[in-house]
């Protein structure tokens, strides 16, 4: 009897089996799954006369339940901005509850869970006011250089805040600009960085010029006194002097590489070889352009042996 069952009707009873297999791997192959799917936040109709203190939500996060076949064609572009209307919003705290429901979702495939589900926003009186710009720098200027002078244009602009925080906005900032390396004027057009107050700025950009020099230095260096030449033997009262150099400092540090000649005046100095009579004589030296130079002392005393 057993052996007619399996004889009888074969094929259809391959086939039978074959859609047995096929859907016990489909029920249980499939199984259930859970993602979590970010979705961006957009207000729209806000009233004109208000805006939000701090900084608005701008994403929430839902979970999500459903055969894995099903969700895997889900992603973060899955779903359109959620939209909050806040054309009934009014001064100070509202709330706007999000619903599992809000969500269209595939067949087979249920949002769990909204996070947050009561998005809160606290609103204010918006007030408009002018405020300074202060550029933002980073980074050093080339070693000896320095700003001397930063011109912003415009140097006030106007700014959107909440009115409890009106007193608090004093200035804003440009965005980051780098000082590195600079060893000369600069310009350019920067962006305003509209996360240094709670509110909104009304205008995008400044010129903002610096005007670079190099830092003013003094320094004393000791210099040899050059030697006349001469048939009689005499001695100079003192042999080096104090060399005084004022001005920028790679000109400064350029006189020190190459020391500048300091001699006697050379007219003095022959009279008192014709007199053979120690006498003080005036020192004569080659000056550098763009610097302030004296030595001390002015005179040396020539004695004769």
């Amino acid at each position: 009897m057993i052996k007619d069952f399996f004889l009888r009707h074969p094929i259809t009873k391959i086939i039978a089996l074959v859609l047995s297999i096929t859907l016990w791997l489909i029920v249980h192959g499939d199984r259930q799954k859970e993602i979590t799917v970010d979705i961006p936040i957009k207000y729209v109709e806000t009233p004109d006369d208000l805006m939000s203190v701090g900084q608005l939500p701008t994403k929430m996060r839902i979970r999500l339940r459903g055969q894995q076949t099903r969700l895997s064609k889900i992603d973060e572009s899955y779903f359109p901005p959620h939209e909050i209307n806040l054309s009934t919003a009014r001064r100070g705290v509202n709330t706007y509850w999000v619903y599992e429901e809000d969500f269209k979702v595939p067949f087979g495939v249920s949002v769990t869970r909204v996070y947050p589900q009561a998005i809160r926003l606290e609103l204010d009186f918006a007030q408009v006011q002018w405020v300074a710009v202060e550029p933002k720098v980073i980074g050093s200027l080339s070693p000896g250089y320095l700003i001397e002078d930063t011109v912003i244009t415009p140097s006030r602009v106007r700014v959107r805040l909440p009115r409890q925080s009106v007193d608090q906005v004093k200035k804003v900032f440009t965005q980051d600009i780098d000082l590195n390396d600079r060893k000369a004027d600069f310009e350019g057009e920067y962006y305003l960085d509209d996360r240094s107050i709670p509110g909104e700025i009304l205008q995008e950009r400044v010129n903002v010029s610096f005007k670079i020099n190099e830092n003013q230095t003094i320094k004393t260096i000791s210099v040899p006194i050059q030697r006349a030449a001469a048939q009689v033997k005499y001695r100079m009262v003192p042999e080096t002097v104090s060399l005084k150099v004022k001005g920028r400092e790679s000109l400064v540090m350029s006189v020190e590489d190459n020391l500048p000649m300091i001699s006697l005046d050379q007219h003095v100095f022959e009279e008192a070889l014709r007199t053979k009579r120690s006498m003080e004589i005036p020192l004569i030296y080659q000056e550098f352009p763009g610097l302030e130079m004296s030595v001390e002392p002015q005179k040396v005393k020539v004695v004769f042996e």
